[in-house]
């Protein structure tokens, strides 16, 4: 038995170092401050989502759209199976080539071309804004142009061009096509361009250009006598 008081308590409650206990009871000490409160998140706006939705349906649209255009592009090319019609130059004459005193040469050809037609559904009409030209080492020595017709399907058509022109040939000219007419080696090339629209059954579709670039070496170019090609090369693009 305790005989100087009351027993002491079984355990001791120690002060900090600003001289005070804590709560024991687990409540807030009315020194302490709350916490900061942060405001609760706006709600999504129903814009947003509404946009989602557009943009969504407007991709949709264009996706549809570019199935149906490969479709009818699918369905068309299987059934008239297309196909680019061809040129190639087969015949190059003179009718005139004179020097005058003055450096000029006076020219006048006839230059063949063979225009193929290979589809079997489809024909062209070949317009007016045509030209061939026939050039010398850079130098424009003539002018023509392909006559506007209709060319039907699966059809060959041989078509003869007049050509005319007159240009300076200097010292230097004359003397390079004296050596080259001498080996019977005369370098020429002949450009062609032609607008041509695709026309299914009778209605014409969208017009496109063909260019032939064809680059021959002919053993003369006298007007009393044939031309002979010796070699010839012939490239061609199409331009829409």
């Amino acid at each position: 038995m305790y005989h100087n008081g009351p027993p002491p308590p079984q355990y001791t409650m120690l002060e900090n170092q600003y001289g005070y206990s804590p709560n024991p009871y687990g409540h807030q000490a009315a020194y302490q401050r709350n916490g900061p409160r942060y405001p609760a998140p706006y709600p999504r706006s129903s814009g947003a989502s509404s946009c989602c939705r557009c943009i969504c349906c407007c991709c949709c649209c264009i996706l549809l759209i570019f199935i149906i255009n490969i479709s009818l592009f699918y369905a068309v090319y299987s059934v008239y199976d297309p196909r680019l019609p061809s040129f190639r130059i087969e015949g190059f004459g003179v009718k005139s080539f004179n020097i005058s005193q003055d450096s000029n040469v006076i020219t006048e050809f006839q230059v063949s071309v063979r225009a193929e037609n290979p589809n079997r559904k489809i024909s062209f009409n070949y317009g007016d804004e045509s030209y061939v030209k026939v050039v010398y080492l850079g130098i424009n020595i003539g002018n023509g142009n392909i006559p506007s017709f209709h060319q039907p399907t699966e059809n060959s058509t041989l078509i003869k061009i007049d050509i005319k022109g007159k240009a300076e040939f200097g010292e230097e000219v004359q003397k390079d096509f004296a050596e080259r007419s001498a080996i019977q080696r005369i370098p020429i090339l002949v450009l062609v361009k032609v607008p041509v629209n695709v026309v299914v059954g009778e209605s014409p579709l969208r017009e496109f250009k063909i260019y032939v670039i064809c680059h021959m070496i002919l053993d003369n170019l006298a007007a009393d006598k044939p031309v002979g090609i010796i070699s010839k090369e012939t490239k061609w693009r199409f331009e829409l």
